[in-house]
């Protein structure tokens, strides 16, 4: 584990609200040692035992059916990705104090307004998912660069992203840090039992096309603020679904750096397994579905159905050799995309990777490599 640094842990003395405050495993970030070991071990397990992929008991194939039928109908597939108008009035709440910045929440009001009328109670209904939320982490020089964070499918809690992303470690490295907690997950997810982020792959396929359109967006608003801020590059990393978002930013947009670790690079399989498996392939087949409509369906988030706008030497690709989640056509077809991007393999599976100090290993030689951060980031790494 890398290099302790007790004394930044015990450094802020502000009395934030609980929601706002730094927990411990985030602390842990920053200070390292056998006790993040320990966190990074018991999280690993923790992820492990989940069932990841869980089809919803409510589906209704009838009622899925009619959507699709409504979305193809519709102009929405071919509606470019909106530009934001505007920077965002953000809202910043005090977290943490560091001797040489601070820690603080960032909450604006989503840009996003829903194009489809039969998904608008529902998402209306998510009252907390109509605030962007963002925990960032910064110099109060200004640093080289900001790196955007998004987390994996169901790991919104900060607590869970802070042990994925180590964001302690790349505060340390020079960078600031913002970890975004994605449309239905973390403190946006809500209470009601509608606001369950499985929705996400395992609901309404419709449903995930407005909730990608919902990231691009806030995620452009979000750079508009840090810009306005004085943020001179901004760059991305993300994990599993956090992944496929950060791919799909870096096609649109012109970023600093982007490191995709197990991404995905067509939701359209996944959301096939999971329909299958809920109403098996023929059932399927026979009320007129197969995986051909749903790539169609999802063809407007694909990273590859883009001219990317991010250079390929900007981009590393991270995959693991034992995933069976996001297979290793999923990376290599994204590397592929980009003339051949870089793709590093590492040993392990899905969740294995997304708790793991190997990829950001990898993560930061990269950033070493385009000149991001300094040679003495690696030194941070060494126990």
């Amino acid at each position: 584990m890398f290099r302790r640094a007790a004394q930044i842990s015990d450094y802020c003395i502000l009395d934030s609200e609980p929601e706002h405050r730094l927990s411990q495993f985030e602390r842990l970030t920053l200070t390292g040692g056998d006790e993040l070991s320990k966190a990074l071990d018991w999280v690993s397990k923790q992820i492990n035992s989940v069932k990841l992929i869980k089809p919803q008991d409510s589906l209704d194939l009838q009622v899925l059916k009619a959507s699709l039928e409504s979305y193809f109908a519709s102009q929405d597939l071919k509606r470019p990705y909106a530009e934001v108008s505007s920077t965002p009035l953000v809202t910043e709440h005090p977290v943490h104090g560091l001797p040489d910045g601070e820690v603080v929440d960032l909450i604006f009001e989503s840009p996003y307004q829903a194009k489809r009328a039969c998904l608008d109670s529902y998402l209306d209904s998510l009252a907390e998912n109509k605030h962007c939320r963002v925990r960032l982490w910064r110099h109060a020089a200004p640093a080289k660069a900001t790196m955007v964070a998004l987390h994996g499918w169901t790991m919104g809690d900060q607590r869970l992203n802070s042990l994925a992303f180590l964001p302690g470690l790349f505060y340390r490295a020079g960078l600031d840090v913002a970890l975004v907690e994605l449309p239905l997950h973390g403190r946006r997810k809500g209470r009601g039992a509608g606001a369950d982020p499985s929705m996400l792959l395992a609901g309404n396929p419709c449903l995930v096309n407005e909730v990608m359109e919902q990231v691009i967006l806030e995620l452009r608003g979000l750079r508009a603020y840090l810009e306005s801020c004085g943020s001179r590059e901004i760059g991305c990393i993300g994990m599993s679904l956090g992944g496929y978002c950060a791919a799909l930013w870096a096609a649109l947009d012109e970023l600093s750096f982007c490191v995709p670790i197990v991404p995905l690079s067509s939701m359209s399989e996944l959301a096939w397994k999971v329909l299958s498996r809920k109403f098996g392939p023929q059932r399927l087949r026979q009320a007129g579905f197969c995986a051909k409509k749903l790539r169609d369906l999802f063809s407007r988030h694909n990273p590859t159905n883009y001219r990317a706008a991010t250079a390929r030497e900007r981009m590393l690709f991270i995959g693991g050799k034992g995933d069976k989640i996001v297979s290793a056509r999923h990376p290599r077809r994204l590397a592929k995309h980009w003339d051949g991007a870089r793709v590093v393999w590492l040993e392990g599976g899905h969740a294995a990777l997304t708790q793991s100090l190997k990829a950001l290993e990898k993560a930061i030689d990269f950033l070493i490599e385009r000149g991001v951060v300094s040679e003495s980031a690696r030194e941070l790494l060494k126990t």
